[in-house]
């Protein structure tokens, strides 16, 4: 996300899970993680979460993003379901 030098919020993010194999059996959570202006994944500040996602879903939070411009990241990661079929996409 980039800011443009603009101070702003981030309060939800719209997410799919279309094009998976069978995301109502394979997952468990979303996770949305944010790490600032850096570049590397970290689990440090937990946007928001959702769970069981299948199909279209949104994670809401707030993350203020008031250092000026720069390039912001966020991260979504999954929980898998104890059951989760190998080779599912």
């Amino acid at each position: 996300m980039n800011t443009g030098g603009s101070s702003v919020s981030a309060t939800s993010f719209d997410l799919s899970t279309n094009g998976s194999t069978s995301a109502s059996t394979d997952i468990s959570k979303a996770k949305l993680w944010y790490t600032g202006e850096t570049a590397t994944f970290d689990t440090t500040t937990l946007f928001g979460s959702y769970t069981t996602p299948n199909g279209t879903f949104t994670i809401a939070g707030t993350q203020s993003l008031n250092t000026g411009a720069g390039t912001y990241y966020f991260w979504l990661s999954y929980s898998l379901k104890s059951g989760a079929a190998y080779n599912n996409y």
